[in-house]
């Protein structure tokens, strides 16, 4: 993940090398590069679309990229429908760490700010006992979360991330919690001890899709659904360089490669701090009745002190 950032902020670095030439051929009126409207044209602040005449896009921003394909609609406007990758919510990895075999120690990520429920036994008489992943009004976050249980209390690890009420600033649409499934890992049949469950944010919406047009050398488009960068204005396109011409597909590609088997996390801390790897454990979902679920206490809590 921190890799995937770095790549991101890279390319961000290109950006700022955009030429702003009025020199522009291509095959269709839409192809080149833009910056929003009244968010300057720093490449490090503002948010800016690249589109590519294979028929890739890539919106870039602070901390963050969209990329899918675009085509040129009967009316004469454009449409861009963002690329979905793993569909999969959670992601399970594991590895055989030193130490006592009878312990089994789950880190969790990317559960902050979300409405996960996690369950650590299977269902018993149809029903689901399941634990918050934090406390309903956590406000702040410690670096880690993790828990180590025996095995024999641990055969099983069930997740479901209902919809999140709470207001988000990138416009993401909340799943329906009638469609939400349940993610089920058996970790008695693993052969390992330490865990890393990664919550997967970016399959909790639908893909966003954008249309628009060009009015007086400007493109307005309108977002649907997903975490779109919403009603925005761009300035006049601006010709693509070579530079950009070469780095962008290669970003694509490199945010379409499926998700890794094997992935390292960092272990440790202090002056014993490492990156281990970590095996991606397979798991099963299916259809999913929040009646079933009986709550307990939160797993964690985040609460700052007043």
């Amino acid at each position: 993940m921190i890799l995937q950032m770095l790549k991101i902020f890279k390319y961000i670095a290109v950006l700022c090398s955009l030429s702003c030439s009025l020199a522009f051929a291509a095959t269709s009126q839409y192809v080149g590069a833009y910056s929003a409207k009244n968010q300057g044209g720093d490449a490090m602040s503002g948010t800016h679309l690249l589109i590519m005449a294979d028929g890739n896009y890539a919106v870039i921003f602070f901390g963050g990229a969209l990329q899918g394909t675009w085509k040129v609609l009967p009316d004469g406007g454009i449409e861009l429908r963002e690329w979905k990758g793993d569909s999969s919510s959670f992601l399970l990895y594991g590895r055989t760490a030193p130490g006592s075999a009878s312990q089994v120690r789950i880190e969790f990520e990317e559960f902050q700010e979300s409405s996960i429920k996690v369950g650590l036994t299977p269902a018993k008489d149809g029903h689901l006992r399941m634990h918050p992943a934090f406390n309903e009004d956590s406000n702040c976050y410690e670096p880690e979360y993790s828990i180590t249980r025996p095995v024999r209390d641990l055969p099983a690890l069930l997740l479901v991330a209902f919809p999140d009420q709470r207001a988000d600033p990138r416009g993401q649409a909340p799943s329906d919690p009638a469609t939400s499934l349940l993610y089920s890992f058996d970790l008695s049949a693993a052969p390992y001890n330490d865990y890393h469950v990664v919550y997967n944010k970016a399959a909790a919406h639908s893909p966003t899709v954008m249309t628009g047009h060009l009015v007086n050398g400007q493109l307005t488009l309108s977002g649907e659904n997903g975490q779109g960068i919403g009603d925005s204005t761009f300035g006049e396109r601006r010709e693509i360089s070579s530079t950009d011409l070469k780095e962008l597909p290669e970003m694509i590609a490199d945010l379409r490669k499926p998700t890794p088997d094997r992935v390292e996390f960092a272990t440790g801390q202090g002056d014993s701090a490492a990156t281990s790897v970590y095996t991606r454990v397979p798991g099963t979902s299916i259809a999913f009745d929040p009646q079933r679920v009986v709550t307990e206490e939160p797993l964690f809590t985040a609460r700052c002190k007043k």
